[in-house]
């Protein structure tokens, strides 16, 4: 396997990858509660008793943002025999220093094999470079897997937000935000 910068990616490279989503059997719950003047959040991983299943389609929208990220060229793609089967869509934020991770997907037929760890690794070393002190990801509290790998790879949950998605929470998702911190 190789890990290459890229500076293009298609609707066809992402639909070759199979599913775009995920299924939980697992979620964190997020509980918000106030007494007097201090507010406090509660996280915990429960069992469900359905399976969650997630699954996105990519927008015009959403490639219009691959590329301008893509331009910045700091994104990697991992190839097995010349085939695209995973990426890392990487942008800089020159005001904090820091690196969004803003997609990172292994091909279905790939995953498991350690490619999304080794993406991560190219992400930070290139962060080491750039001598960036932070790099963040979001997820959602229902990706417990993805959640589970990104703390392998180093990353701690940082910070939530209970709207980002919908105003409908607690019934909704939460975004998670993950972040691995480069230097101080």
């Amino acid at each position: 396997m190789e890990i290459i910068k890229i500076t293009e990616l298609s609707a066809e490279d992402l639909a070759s990858f199979g599913r775009y989503g995920y299924t939980a059997d697992e979620q964190y719950v997020v509980e918000r509660y106030q007494v007097n003047e201090e507010l406090f959040f509660k996280v915990s991983k429960t069992t469900l008793t359905e399976p969650y299943i997630k699954e996105w389609e990519s927008t015009a929208d959403d490639f219009s943002y691959y590329h301008k990220t893509l331009k910045q060229g700091l994104s990697f793609g991992a190839y097995i025999n010349d085939q695209l089967v995973g990426v890392a869509l990487v942008e800089r934020k020159s005001w904090n220093n820091s690196f969004v991770i803003s997609l990172i997907h292994v091909s279905e037929q790939y995953q498991g094999q350690g490619i999304g760890s080794r993406l991560l690794a190219q992400v930070k070393e290139t962060a080491l470079t750039n001598q960036i002190r932070i790099i963040s990801l979001e997820t959602q509290n229902t990706n417990v897997n993805a959640i589970e790998f990104y703390k392998k790879n180093g990353y701690e949950i940082d910070s939530l937000d209970i709207s980002l998605y919908d105003n409908n929470y607690p019934e909704n998702e939460v975004a998670f935000f993950m972040k691995l911190k480069i230097f101080s």
